[in-house]
């Protein structure tokens, strides 16, 4: 059984770095919605059409993946409870074992996060999200309702990468009893 790990969480937060320190550890595809946003669109406005079609390209391409028995790492803000448990049917209907995470970061940090990406040059599928993104997306986010976990990715990340594996291996156990 392949695995979905879903990262959810505001821009700045840390998500994609986290994804990177994940699959420097183990052989994750990465599927990234800023990156399928730069290979679709030149100069992102984050409207919802742009979005509807982002996260339909997102779930044509986790499905694929997920069937041909891949473990991804779904990189996006994910902020709707909606839109988690869609991922998580879909994960579920391709016959992966989808896992919940969470990132955060205190807001000062984040606010530093997002002024730092306006003094690099951008590079293509690097996230565009500034402090507006963020604030018009925070009064968006709901609260994540189903068992999942949380990494504050200004605590210990190597601590968090070990909970994300020993949840992973409880779901390859719990699979394998079945």
């Amino acid at each position: 059984m392949s695995g979905s790990e879903i990262l959810t969480g505001l821009p700045g937060t840390g998500k994609t770095h986290l994804a990177g320190l994940l699959h420097a550890e183990a052989p994750f595809t990465l599927v990234g919605s800023d990156t399928l946003r730069a290979a679709i669109v030149d100069d992102p406005a984050y409207s919802p059409i742009e979005n509807s079609l982002v996260y339909r390209l997102a779930n044509s391409l986790l499905w694929r993946l997920l069937r041909e028995r891949r473990d991804v790492i779904y990189d996006a803000v994910n902020l709707s409870e909606g839109r988690r448990q869609s991922l998580r049917v879909l994960a579920l209907d391709a016959g992966a074992r989808p896992i919940t995470v969470l990132v955060t970061a205190p807001e000062p940090i984040i606010r530093s996060r997002l002024a730092r990406r306006r003094e690099i040059p951008v590079q293509p599928g690097d996230s565009q999200a500034d402090w507006g993104v963020y604030r018009k997306l925070l009064a968006q986010a709901e609260r994540v309702a189903h068992q999942h976990i949380v990494i504050d990715t200004t605590q210990d990340i190597a601590q968090g990468l070990v909970v994300i594996f020993e949840a992973i291996g409880a779901a390859n156990r719990r699979e394998l009893t079945r």
